[in-house]
């Protein structure tokens, strides 16, 4: 009878478990590698955008200094004729005007609003006891050598109230006004050479004394 005696050490099986640890650590390693050439990939591309978008801001900057330099230089002598222009045509002391407005008015007018334009038109308005009076204004408003045109656009009548006295008493009594509105238009010209006229003549005036 024969006997098989082996002596040599059993041969242990290698465990399933390192293999899995390997092959798990091999896939996160591979994925890990590319969502980081991903990412890179991401930025660099954003990097680029941005770049982009600084060089096409730079080229709108330059651009817009070009066309400034440029409107500047060439607008220079166009902006100084107008400078000229507007202090040949600069607009009429107020004071003046309003004086010359306030002699037309009769015994019982005034005025309740004035607006002077630097165009030379004026929106005025006053208040009359009668409509007889508010025509006789408008009248002496277009013989005036001042004013080119003035049109009376509106007159209306109003109601106030006001304090009478009676002797030792005071009472009160509603009356009725009339307010007219005026558009006026200065004859800036003759305005200017009568300022002048006044002026030369204030300092001849001043040198005599």
């Amino acid at each position: 009878m024969l006997v098989n005696i082996n002596l040599l050490p059993k041969k242990e099986r290698r465990s399933n478990k390192s293999i899995y640890i390997l092959f798990i650590f091999t896939v996160v390693a591979i994925l890990c590698l590319i969502a980081m050439l991903f990412l890179g990939h991401f930025i660099q591309k954003k990097n680029d955008e941005l770049a982009q978008q600084v060089n096409k801001i730079k080229e709108q900057v330059e651009t817009s200094q070009t066309m400034l330099t440029t409107y500047e230089n060439s607008n220079a002598a166009g902006e100084l004729e107008k400078a000229v222009i507007w202090a040949e045509d600069y607009p009429l002391k107020t004071v003046p005007v309003i004086r010359e407005l306030t002699s037309y008015l009769p015994e019982r007018g005034f005025i309740l609003s004035f607006l002077y334009n630097e165009d030379g038109t004026i929106q005025l308005e006053a208040q009359f006891d009668t409509t007889r009076e508010a025509a006789y204004y408008l009248n002496r408003l277009m013989d005036s050598a001042w004013i080119t045109d003035v049109t009376l656009s509106k007159l209306s009548a109003t109601t106030i109230t006001t304090s009478v006295d009676e002797g030792a008493l005071s009472t009160e009594q509603d009356v009725q006004r009339y307010n007219g509105s005026f558009q006026i238009f200065l004859s800036k010209e003759t305005i200017k050479e009568e300022e002048q006229m006044d002026q030369q003549e204030k300092e001849q005036g001043d040198s005599n004394s």
